[in-house]
């Protein structure tokens, strides 16, 4: 008996195992991705990007060389936003002193640097590069606590350009950090108005969200909207805190606004074009980052019974059930791969399965959907599964082999459940006092087997 078991444990694992493989063979033929995988690919390839940087020279009073700020001017000067301004925008004041600049002994010496620089630049007219300086002195200020200084620099830097911003991202980078002093300052006037000139810019233009510090405006909107009773101003801000927390990387701060999300679309009976079973397997993959594994199972499991489900996101939710359970608590095919199982052989026997990789994946979902059947003494579907795949597609070609190995399963199932029956009537015998005849044993076994022909 342990022979057999430690056999029949090793070809189940090794059934997960192909049913794994298939799966992901599958998903990257369509061209399908780990969207938190992705994230953090990204964000790790955009920790160190192609930026330049200046050396700083020392200050000398009453004589200013205007050629050692030329290189400075050149790349702050301009009305489009360019990718090395954002990651200019993005930096913390510690990291700006840090890695953007050079050559200088303390905080102090470069704030003097730039604060030539910005006195050159008014002098030369240089309206966008004197508009960028001030942004910089304002946040080397704002972290060293010289928040009046800084806001000056801000309110400096936004009424400079009478044209108006063309690069949308300094302007919400301005309105962000100036929000911040603000309400740092309790100047709580200034800071409701500012936020709602921020929050317009976020919601008409979700990119300028990546220069965005502190989500202290965003939060505030939520509060507002759901004051106000606004579902759909509510569902908006989540997006964005959910987003911005995203693209920082900061996957618990996420999690609770996606939640919320899905929620209300949920309350919303599905009128907003957004796809809640995309929703539920990015929730289930940040709790696998978080390691919540059934939390994990559940959002997968949940995301392969919406309506808006896909084949794609039924075999996404395999995958991550498959990592979420610990294979060395759970031997067989776990139960929780019930649903998605289901639901991926429907969507693909509906999407026709006429390709040699579709009969594969329904084979392989076949036979993992009947043993769970099995383990649980649901044989009546397991035998309807395998009669299924069977008669399924009887005109393909080189299946035959196939069919032979379904047929033998299909065998086997059968004689499990004529051990299953005849051991039903065995306890019958004992509790009644009288024996089961062992001819009626093997006319059971031969009528059940009967059904093969």
């Amino acid at each position: 008996m342990n022979f057999f078991a430690v056999s029949s444990s090793s070809k189940v694992n090794s059934q997960k195992n192909a049913l794994k493989k298939g799966v992901q063979r599958n998903l990257h033929q369509r061209n399908h991705f780990d969207s938190v995988g992705i994230m953090r690919e990204t964000l790790e390839a955009s920790k160190n990007p192609d930026t330049p940087c200046f050396k700083v020279h020392a200050v000398v009073e009453g004589n200013h060389n205007s050629e050692n700020f030329n290189p400075l001017f050149s790349f702050l000067e301009g009305h489009d936003y360019r990718a090395e301004f954002g990651f200019l925008y993005r930096l913390r004041s510690d990291v700006l002193t840090s890695s953007t600049f050079t050559g200088h002994s303390d905080e102090n010496e470069l704030i003097a640097f730039l604060g030539v620089a910005r006195e050159t630049a008014r002098k030369k007219r240089l309206v966008w590069a004197q508009t960028r300086l001030c942004f910089l002195l304002g946040k080397l200020c704002a972290g060293r606590s010289k928040f009046s200084q800084a806001r000056v620099y801000f309110e400096e830097a936004l009424s400079l350009p009478h044209e108006g911003f063309r690069d949308l991202r300094l302007l919400s980078s301005i309105y962000s950090n100036l929000a911040a002093v603000y309400l740092l300052q309790k100047n709580t006037e200034s800071f409701f108005a500012l936020t709602e000139r921020l929050v317009a810019l976020l919601l008409g233009i979700p990119d300028c969200l990546e220069s965005l510090e502190d989500d202290c405006a965003l939060k505030y909107i939520l509060k507002k909207a759901v004051l106000s009773h606004n579902k759909m101003a509510e569902a908006r801000a989540c997006h964005l805190l959910a987003k911005h927390h995203w693209n920082r990387s900061e996957w618990a701060e996420v999690v609770p606004f996606l939640e919320r999300l899905l929620v209300l679309y949920a309350v919303a009976q599905g009128t907003w074009s957004i796809s809640p079973s995309h929703g539920y397997l990015t929730l289930g993959r940040l709790y696998n980052e978080l390691e919540l594994p059934q939390l994990s199972v559940s959002s997968a499991k949940r995301a392969c019974l919406q309506p808006s489900a896909t084949l794609t996101d039924c075999l996404s939710s395999i995958i991550l059930i498959l990592g979420c359970v610990n294979t060395e608590e759970e031997a067989s095919i776990p139960p929780q791969l019930a649903p998605s199982l289901y639901q991926a052989l429907s969507y693909t026997k509906v999407q026709g399965g006429g390709s040699d990789q579709d009969r594969v994946l329904i084979h392989q979902l076949t036979v993992c959907l009947c043993q769970l059947f099995c383990k649980h003494r649901m044989v009546e579907h397991a035998i309807s599964h395998m009669h299924a795949l069977v008669n399924y597609n009887p005109q393909s070609q080189g299946l035959s082999l196939h069919n032979h190995f379904y047929s033998f399963s299909l065998t086997r199932l059968i004689l499990f459940f004529a051990r299953s029956f005849c051991a039903i009537f065995s306890c019958l015998s004992l509790s009644l006092s009288f024996s089961l005849p062992s001819s009626l044993s093997f006319l059971i076994l031969s009528i059940l087997c009967s059904c093969i022909s």
